[in-house]
């Protein structure tokens, strides 16, 4: 490094200490700031000072490489701390008093641990000491200058601390929180808001600050009441009813201001995605906003993620016990001790298609037992929350009407053939409003329609289109069915893949799924545009407007027409598609003779639709002729597998069905349940046989033996239970450590019947009735192995039929033999 490079780093420090001294002398007024800003600005001239006189000196005399090398790292480290320091005061000083330290406590979180501007500015005279020091700076006044910069040095280090106790643990925890986080891969619940604002055409104030001084708002807001349920039928305004109380509520919160006595946290559930559309998806948003206003809260979500892993949380992998693992989170961080308020608010309940019952008794549970909770939900009205605590916008029609005529006012303006002329214009807004039947999403859709047309087309549109949501869509997809466009057959195609996928498509997506490859993006865009006002594009996506438009399409009224061959041939064209796309490069060139294959093949023979949660399990009889499920709605049901009519629903277990299985013979159905149980049934009649009690946890596999005569469980309590299928009495537990994912039973002639795991099997010979929790009942002898008369007490095997140990807990893996 030379001279000159020195030199340029000098001068660096000095440009940006001096652009601090600036910000700070900028300030009208310092009060309010911790002391340390003071005592750290009064010593920055000195810095300043110091550093200017030793680059002058730098500039007479030539350094040596040496020094150049050694002076380097001190200088890079002084040029860091005064960035670090300069940062703060950029944030801190020149805001409004009253946000002054919660701007610097968030200042020193965002910049790292130990960063206050005390340690800083120590850390800055430590390195300038070490400057001037230096033979090579040896200033004509360097005497003066050491005792200067010592003094300050001493000053600096007796300045109290400028941030509370306790600080640091709170930047620990910050990144803890955000390395989890990340780990996780939440999706932040605001940016999912904004972006189903933008959908929904934006808020506008005006038309929904009627809300905020409801007088049942206000109970909610200010009194007592702990729970508010705003209800109303399809596009009344909702969703930006509950965007208006989030905005009214933030600034007095910790997500916009750290030192606010109450936490805001919210969700909206958007059914078309199904990433928003269920249960697990609206705790994790409501979880994650709770840590990002309190990191410290980020250990009840650790203690689970180090003990279980990120699985515990994630439902995607048929993982039934994800929610109430969340829920488990999610109430001890609301009963943090603490005493400030937490807002939850959760939009569009009814969209939630998956584990609505578990958490409405979350909500109204938590509702009762939580002081400081205080939830606002909305929904359509066949959600049944709690009728005494409803606002419902059918019984404010008088408030609602006037909404959506500011409402109107304010778009109408907005249209270009009827600025010019005001009377047209109030014969517009009077005859929107006269049709508009209270629905913000009726007058949204007839704006669309009429925007670009002049001012006569305008009037005649509104005239001719009807009142009311149903007949609105049916004008719309009769529009499209009359279009001569050449386009509108693939108008219809986007219209039919839009509405059965998953969550939102992206544009290129759409294009390969519908087959439209040959349309340019833009000629895609302007396609989805054709399709009537069912569908919106968004930063790439296709979204459906609104629920209710993606319930009229699968409604009788409109599925002859956008799926004429049924909405099974649409999901096989996009098995096709993605078929097609995945392995289009995999077939070889030098195969002439292509295979054939049916134009409408379908790999799927029934679809039995009867269940009212997701379906957790399906097993066949021993004959074929049945089928049996379980599913998270509590229920079982068996199915006759050649029609697929339903023969029974059997009811009685306490929660979520998680496995099932037939007996040998078929007379008897097994079934496991989050209720910790095993239930034995009658296939014939229905009836409960038995209940199996003994599981401290959820169970999670259920088989039989060939014989019958002996029923196995997995738990997530960690163990494999045996019990005798007659009398329901247990016959063995093995504790195995983690629960386990697989579960049967195999008979052999060397060894006799084993029940095969995905960590080992267990050799059993029927006898004594026995418990192994600890390897203390363990037989380690071979021949006990194989007495008829004993069970072999876990007798996990290794392939060689020896007993396998790790440390005092037996551990055995079958490494021929696994499931």
């Amino acid at each position: 490094m030379s001279g000159a490079e020195v030199i340029g780093l000098i001068s660096g420090i000095i440009a940006i200490v001096g652009a601090t001294v600036k910000v700070y002398g900028a300030a009208t007024d310092a009060s309010g700031l911790p002391e340390a800003f003071r005592n750290v600005a009064k010593r920055l001239p000195l810095v300043q000072e110091t550093l200017q006189t030793a680059q002058g000196y730098l500039n007479s005399v030539d350094p040596d490489e040496a020094f150049c090398s050694a002076i380097k790292p001190v200088l890079e480290g002084c040029e860091d701390k005064a960035k670090r320091l300069a940062v703060i005061f950029e944030k801190v000083v020149p805001q409004a008093e009253a946000s002054r330290m919660e701007r610097y406590l968030l200042a020193a979180r965002t910049l790292g641990k130990g960063d206050t501007v005390e340690s800083l500015m120590k850390g800055i005279l430590d390195d300038v000491h070490l400057l001037t020091g230096n033979r090579v700076t040896k200033l004509p006044t360097e005497a003066d200058v050491a005792h200067l910069i010592r003094t300050a040095i001493d000053e600096v280090s007796a300045i109290p601390p400028s941030l509370p106790a306790g600080l640091d643990s709170s930047i620990s925890y910050d990144a803890e929180r955000n390395a989890l986080l990340k780990e996780l891969k939440w999706t932040d619940p605001t940016i999912e808001k904004l972006r189903i604002e933008r959908t929904k055409g934006g808020l506008y104030e005006a038309a929904s600050s009627w809300i905020l001084a409801h007088p049942s708002y206000h109970k909610w807001r200010h009194d007592e009441t702990k729970l508010l349920w705003i209800k109303g039928g399809a596009g009344k305004g909702k969703t930006m009813l509950l965007v208006a109380i989030t905005r009214e509520l933030r600034p007095c919160t910790k997500l916009d201001k750290p030192g606010a006595d109450s936490f805001l946290s919210f969700f909206f559930c958007q059914n078309s995605d199904d990433r928003l559309n269920n249960a697990v998806a609206i705790l994790k948003g409501l979880i994650y906003l709770l840590l990002v206003q309190d990191s410290s809260l980020v250990s009840y979500l650790k203690n689970d993620y180090d003990r279980m892993g990120k699985e515990v949380f994630d439902s995607s992998n048929n993982n039934v016990n994800a929610f109430d693992a969340l829920s488990n989170v999610f109430r001890q961080m609301v009963q943090h001790p603490r005493s400030e308020t937490v807002y939850l608010a959760v939009d569009a309940l009814d969209e939630c298609e998956d584990g609505l019952p578990d958490l409405l008794g979350l909500i109204k549970e938590s509702s009762l037992q939580e002081n400081r909770l205080k939830w606002i939900v909305t929904s359509r009205n066949q959600v049944n929350v709690d009728e005494s605590l409803a606002l419902s916008l059918e019984v404010n029609s008088e408030a609602v009407v006037r909404a959506i005529e500011v409402y109107i006012d304010h778009k109408v303006s907005q249209i270009p053939s009827l600025k010019s002329n005001p009377a047209q214009r109030a014969t517009v807004q009077r005859k929107l409003l006269g049709k508009a039947d209270g629905t913000f999403l009726w007058v949204d859709l007839m704006l669309r329609f009429i925007h670009g047309a002049l001012g006569d087309d305008v009037v005649r549109r509104v005239d001719e289109i009807p009142s009311g949501l149903p007949p609105l869509y049916d004008r719309m997809m009769e529009d499209i069915g009359k279009s001569t466009s050449d386009y509108r057959d693939s108008c219809l195609v986007i219209l039919s893949i839009a509405t059965l996928a998953y969550r939102p498509l992206h544009i290129l997506e759409l294009r390969t799924l519908a087959g439209l490859e040959k349309y340019e993006t833009a000629d895609l865009e302007r396609i989805v545009d054709m399709c009537g006002s069912f569908l919106t594009l968004l930063e790439s996506h296709v979204y459906p407007i609104h629920q209710s438009a993606k319930d009229y399409l699968v409604s009788e009224a409109a599925v002859s027409k956008i799926f004429p061959s049924g909405t099974h041939s649409v999901h096989r064209s996009i098995v096709d598609s993605i078929i097609r796309g995945l392995f289009a490069v995999e077939e070889p060139s030098w195969v002439l003779t292509k295979p054939t294959v049916e134009q409408n093949w379908s790999p799927c023979l029934q679809t039995l639709e009867g269940h009212g949660g997701r379906v957790t399990s399906v097993a066949f009889s021993p004959d074929g002729g049945r089928i049996v499920s379980g599913s998270d709605d509590y229920t079982v049901k068996i199915w006759d597998a050649k029609s697929g009519k339903e023969v029974r629903t059997i009811k009685g277990h306490g929660s979520k069905v998680t496995s099932v299985a037939f007996s040998p013979d078929g007379s008897r159905i097994a079934s496991g349940s989050v209720d910790n149980t095993v239930k034995i049934w009658d296939t014939k009649s229905g009836k409960e046989v038995r209940t199996l009690k003994g599981h401290g946890n959820s169970v999670t596999l259920v088989t039989f033996s060939p014989d019958g005569s002996r029923i196995a469980s997995g738990s997530d309590d960690r163990t494999v239970k045996i019990w005798d299928a007659k009398s329901g009495k247990k016959v063995h537990t093995e504790y195995m450590g983690r629960a386990v994912v697989c579960l049967r039973f195999k008979s052999s002639n060397d060894s006799g019947l084993r029940l095969q795991t995905d960590i080992g099997s267990i050799l059993l010979n029927v006898g004594n009735s026995t418990d192994n929790y600890d390897g203390r009942n363990r037989v380690g002898d071979r021949s006990s192995l194989t007495k008829p008369a004993d069970f072999a007490a876990g007798g996990l095997e290794s392939a060689d039929g020896r007993p396998v140990h790790t440390g005092f807990k037996p551990i055995a893996y079958d490494a021929v033999e696994y499931c």
